[in-house]
């Protein structure tokens, strides 16, 4: 019928906008500053730069908001100070540990201490292996 096939094409053209919108937003941060500001309402926040180095990434936003994450191995029992890719505006910033393992025993534990604006510590009172950490806050 009629109504069915103009439901079809509304909901096409739909689809096309939308994947249309999705591919202008991945390549915004590939648009001159003078663009980016024209198109984006003032009050959204976006990425305007990323990066990695080995297993660590991070991703600053227009804001100054900072995300980062990556592993790190440790053996039982020890330590590791994890040195960022971007600096904190200081050392209040959020830090999220955790591990990946099938099962571990209930006393697993993992601790952060020592935090500065460029690294901070951790502890692994667990087994040892690969220990991931997220971290956000404002950036300097």
């Amino acid at each position: 019928s009629g109504a069915a096939a103009s439901a079809t094409a509304a909901a096409a053209a739909a689809d096309q906008a939308a994947d249309k919108a999705q591919t202008d937003l991945s390549n915004v941060s590939q648009l001159p500053q003078s663009r980016i500001n024209a198109i984006m309402p003032a009050n959204m926040d976006y990425v305007v730069e990323s990066g990695s180095s080995g297993s660590t990434w991070y991703r600053k936003y227009k804001s100054g908001w900072i995300e980062q994450g990556g592993s790190v191995y440790m053996a039982q029992d020890t330590s590791a100070q994890v040195n960022l890719l971007k600096p904190f505006s200081n050392g209040n910033y959020f830090v999220a540990p955790t591990y990946i393992y099938a099962s571990l025993p209930n006393s697993a534990e993992i601790s952060i201490a020592n935090r500065t604006t460029t690294k901070f510590t951790m502890y692994c009172y667990c087994v040892g292996g690969d220990k991931l950490w997220y971290a956000c806050g404002q950036g300097a």
